[in-house]
């Protein structure tokens, strides 16, 4: 099963020296509305490099260190980002949002014990109707799963899944919590719910390759193959890889017609 993460457009304003007398200047915009701008034009580049400047300038401005980790996860610079929330934390270690964030790079890093620890201690600060809170359950139900697969080599789903549900209550348009989810219920042994999971993540990100893969080797474990091929074929449209071979594997004309061949 897989895991699951434009434009600047720049004013161009006269100097001073090229403006008649008595004319009011535009003031220029400062690094981090150049940077936020960007970032939400979707240009992680130049949103990452005005961002920088900014941070450069004031590095306690937690406007600034929200949108530059933003930039540097986007882009999955993890490490950057764990960097400026560490040491943000140590500035401002009250403010229950940089710990969620920090738990984010660190589960991102492959870092679950810690970013479980990370995540609790956000747990204990954020309140109880923070819009964040969705967000925390999803990276606690991947971080206990994460770290227990790393004690038992083994991907545990159940022990993260009512974290997963507590993502999707808060969020139900959630399309990530709702696969991540799917994933545990799949890795439980419940395909069905796995499937109705994936199909909820589906209504929201249908285009999602992953998610369209992971259906589809749900469908297959319950036994249901031609759904599973439509699935595979949907996503092997998109360049998911794995599908492309399941297709190869399950998906033949030989394959499917043996399928419906009624047992004797």
């Amino acid at each position: 099963m897989e895991r699951f993460l434009y434009t600047i457009l720049v004013f161009l304003g006269l100097t001073a020296g090229l403006l008649h007398a008595g004319e009011s200047v535009a003031q220029e915009p400062t690094n981090l509305e150049k940077g936020k701008t960007a970032l939400a034009q979707g240009d992680l580049s130049s949103a990452r490099k005005f961002l920088e400047l900014a941070y450069k300038e004031a590095p306690q401005d937690t406007a600034v260190i929200s949108a530059l980790t933003d930039t540097y996860l986007r882009g999955q610079d993890a490490r950057r980002a764990e960097q400026v929330l560490t040491d943000a934390v140590k500035r401002t270690p009250t403010m229950s949002e940089l710990y969620v964030y920090l738990g984010v790079a660190q589960n991102m890093r492959g870092n679950f014990k810690t970013a479980y620890e990370t995540l609790q201690k956000a747990n204990e600060l954020l309140g109880a109707e923070h819009p964040l809170r969705s967000t925390l359950y999803l990276n606690l139900g991947i971080a206990t799963q994460g770290l227990i697969a790393q004690q038992t080599r083994e991907m545990d789903g159940p022990s993260a899944l009512s974290w997963y549900d507590k993502a999707v209550e808060l969020n139900p348009r959630n399309a990530t919590a709702h696969s991540y989810r799917g994933s545990a219920l799949y890795r439980a042994g419940n395909y069905e719910d796995a499937v109705l999971a994936y199909s909820k993540a589906l209504e929201i990100d249908d285009s999602n390759a992953i998610i369209i893969y992971n259906r589809g080797m749900a469908y297959l474990r319950e036994g249901n193959r031609a759904k599973a091929c439509l699935d595979f074929h949907a996503a092997c449209k998109r360049r998911n890889m794995n599908a492309c071979k399941q297709i190869t594997i399950e998906c033949t004309h030989d394959q499917l017609g043996a399928k419906q061949q009624p047992e004797q």
